[in-house]
């Protein structure tokens, strides 16, 4: 919506961006995993445990393991 009203009004409009840090695990080569940085620390447990088990399946499905 903003883009819109400056390219239609040709004012500069405020445009406040907060930037937001993520976590990026590979877990296949074709697979990325992106986890919000600020995530409780109980949960990103949670989630590596989660993305320990999906690793592993997916090399099981390669042939990897």
């Amino acid at each position: 919506m903003e883009i819109a009203g400056r390219l239609v009004s040709g004012t500069d409009v405020a445009v406040s961006l907060e930037p937001v840090a993520w976590w990026h695990y590979r877990a296949a080569d074709d697979v990325l995993v992106s986890v919000r940085a600020d995530v409780a620390p109980w949960r990103l447990r949670q989630i590596r445990a989660y993305l320990g088990q999906m690793i592993s399946s997916l090399r099981k499905e390669e042939g990897k393991e």
